[in-house]
């Protein structure tokens, strides 16, 4: 939730921008099989925790157990033999 308190306390200064060059790549492998709803409501259950106040350390305990476990990295799905 770093990022969240980041972005938060940057607002203060003034409103945020879009970056749009480069375009930022991320993995969807955490959610994969997994329910759009059921991401959306893990999303906001953390958030709803975070500004309650739950240390960090739960919610990064939260965050770990609520996805299905990442498949072996060294998978050649993600990475190819050469």
């Amino acid at each position: 939730m770093e990022d969240l308190e980041f972005v938060r306390r940057l607002e203060r200064f003034g409103p945020t921008t879009c970056i749009k060059d480069p375009p930022l790549v991320t993995s969807s492998r955490r959610f994969e099989g997994r329910r759009p709803v059921g991401i959306v409501c893990g999303w906001v259950r953390l958030h709803v925790l975070f500004w309650l106040g739950v240390s960090p350390d739960l919610l990064a305990e939260i965050y770990r157990t609520q996805a299905p476990p990442i498949p072996e990295l060294r998978s050649s799905r993600y990475f190819p033999e050469p």
